[in-house]
């Protein structure tokens, strides 16, 4: 399984590249961040740790079924 983020406002990796990437990858996943540009991190952060932690825990519930 893979993650991969991208910021709606991404001019380094736009989102349609960002979702093409996880799309390539067997159980990809694609998330946008609204407002955010190529390094969301610090301003976005409890976004991330959201969306990271909800995938881990779906990856976790679905390897186990």
């Amino acid at each position: 399984p893979a993650l991969v983020m991208a910021g709606d406002e991404d001019a380094l990796t736009p989102p349609s590249l960002a979702r093409s990437m996880a799309g390539a990858m067997p159980r990809g996943r694609f998330r946008v961040i609204e407002g955010a540009g190529h390094f969301f991190e610090d301003p976005h952060m409890d976004t991330m740790i959201d969306t990271v932690s909800t995938y881990v825990k779906r990856s976790l519930t679905e390897s186990t079924r």
